[in-house]
């Protein structure tokens, strides 16, 4: 049996049903809806790069980055333990991007500019740690729980992808690593679904970008992962493109 079987038979309706890092309400906007609606006042936000669904407009997203992303763990690991609750094998969280990444100097730029945290269904799937729990899932087993540190790879990687956000031209080697991220987005549409929300298009452009790169570089990073095993580990566990779609 699938585990998407058993989660469907066994579990019970908890916070995990909910999109990761999301609570029962909308976040409070530092500009409301009203003032977009106002044309004068609109125009004018717009006119410099705001979208109203922009995470800088975001009062959620605000705040000491460590408060932040401790929120942002508590709540995957009620998730866990929700999916442990139901299944009779041991399940592991296997980040795609590596958590500590938001420790650097794009912690900020990840989480306050694009609203994209580690421990949300775009970044963290759920793996066996041994091998009943792959028979039965058919995902491979997590070979290693230690903290993953950041590659040298990943920083030269996310300078790019900030420059390209905030605008600067990029050189050659740049806009051909550009169109190999959007060429992962344009190619997986399942995994990287087009955003629903009105948001700047430097911000849409960055966070696919990021998450595109969570994809390729976990497939050189962490061993047993590709896109393949990535798309079953989502369906299994149940996170929909538009759940995914609010990383």
């Amino acid at each position: 049996m699938g585990l998407a079987n058993l989660l469907i038979g066994k579990r019970k309706a908890t916070s995990a049903d909910r999109p990761a890092g999301r609570g029962p309400a909308p976040a409070a906007k530092v500009f409301p809806r009203e003032v977009w609606q106002d044309p004068k006042a609109g125009a004018f936000l717009r006119s410099v790069g705001l979208s109203p669904d922009d995470p800088i407009n975001s009062l959620a997203t605000q705040g000491e980055m460590a408060e932040l992303l401790e929120r942002e763990r508590l709540h995957m690991v009620k998730t866990h333990e929700a999916v442990a609750a139901v299944v009779p094998f041991r399940m592991v969280p296997c980040h795609l991007l590596p958590p500590a990444l938001w420790e650097t100097r794009f912690g900020a730029f990840l989480l306050t500019r694009l609203d994209l945290s580690p421990y949300r269904p775009w970044n963290t799937i759920l793996l066996p740690l041994d091998g009943a729990g792959a028979a039965a899932t058919g995902l491979p087993v997590r070979r290693s729980t230690g903290i993953r540190p950041v590659s040298a790879e990943i920083i030269c990687f996310m300078e790019q992808i900030a420059e390209g956000y905030q605008g600067k031209q990029p050189d050659n080697i740049t806009q051909a690593f550009y169109i190999v991220l959007d060429a992962v987005a344009q190619n997986n549409p399942d995994l990287l679904p087009h955003e629903t929300r009105d948001l700047s298009p430097n911000v849409s452009r960055a966070r696919t970008r990021v998450r595109s790169l969570a994809i390729g570089i976990s497939m050189k990073e962490v061993p047993g992962l590709d896109i393949p095993t990535v798309r079953k580990a989502h369906a299994a566990l149940l996170a929909a493109p538009e759940i995914q779609l609010l990383a």
